[in-house]
């Protein structure tokens, strides 16, 4: 089974059903539910209603109307409309969907971030738990889609789900750190390695722009804040081991501190092997 996390809209997955977090009314008001009801047709809030009351914890399918999805399964995170809810009903509904779901032989799932809209469920904890019920089924689906319909969630839920993930080492006693490779994305050259701990992993998925952990300053560092000369992310890559991360990316001038493009600009012998591409004395304030 594959989990993917994207920056996208729910309802224009092309999967066998997408999920709408509903109430247990089945009107379709506010948040996602709008969102799906405004552009799949009100043909869905009409039938979804006609099923309800759905309790918590329970699951119902409706047309998905104009949608390019097969169904879309109701799975209520909540009674009443609006209503603030914890994390346990974020829990429910998700299992309430698969459930649905594989009774009805549905192999491709997409998910919004439940609960985390008029919930009010923090995105790192209803990610946690919907990871948790997800992976309960990994013979039962194909590929599960999370859509994110912002930059905060979509660096959460990748966060979520990457960080677990990665084989993490302790450096200059700095503990859970990752080495982190920037390559040039036109001509493959390596730019540097350093490190990331969790809170520059999310930095770098929500803002796009590489972040690091200096072990030596003991913080949270962005490529580019002094010089500017910043590394947009194009594409991240994790080698066979889980233990480090490539990062593809449009470097700005240079990486290196010394004025090079790339910090690996000496051969063993010394040699310096390429032309410096800016002045440091010129970009960093030495006072």
């Amino acid at each position: 089974m594959i989990i993917e996390v994207i920056k996208g809209d729910l309802t224009r997955q092309k999967v066998d059903a997408i999920v709408n977090p509903a109430n247990s009314y089945g009107v379709m008001g506010g948040g996602v539910a709008l969102t799906i009801a405004k552009r799949g047709g009100r043909e869905i809030e009409k039938e979804a209603m006609s099923k309800a009351p759905i309790r918590v914890g329970k699951a119902v399918i409706t047309t998905p109307g104009k949608l390019p999805c097969r169904a879309i399964i109701h799975a209520p995170t909540m009674k009443e409309p609006a209503q603030q809810i914890t994390a346990e009903y974020v829990r429910a509904a998700t299992h309430a969907a698969l459930v649905i779901a594989s009774q009805n032989k549905f192999r491709t799932l997409a998910f919004p971030g439940m609960g985390t809209g008029v919930g009010g469920v923090e995105p790192k904890a209803a990610m946690k738990v919907m990871l948790e019920e997800i992976t309960k089924h990994p013979q039962e689906f194909d590929r599960i889609i999370i859509a994110a319909y912002n930059e905060e969630l979509y660096a959460t839920f990748k966060t979520e789900i990457l960080w677990p993930r990665l084989r993490k080492r302790t450096i200059d006693g700095k503990r859970e750190l990752v080495v982190a490779i920037a390559q040039d994305n036109s001509t493959f050259e390596v730019l540097m390695t350093a490190f990331q701990n969790r809170e520059a992993l999310y930095a770098t998925l929500e803002t796009g722009y590489m972040h690091y952990f200096s072990t030596s300053r003991n913080e949270l560092w962005r490529k580019g804040e002094e010089s500017g000369h910043v590394q947009k992310v194009i594409e991240i890559r994790i080698d066979c081991d889980k233990d480090a991360l490539l990062f593809l990316v449009e470097q700005e001038v240079g990486a290196c501190h010394t004025g090079h493009k790339s910090c690996f600009f000496k051969n063993l012998d010394g040699e310096i092997v390429s032309q410096k591409v800016f002045d440091p004395e010129e970009v960093y304030d030495r006072e």
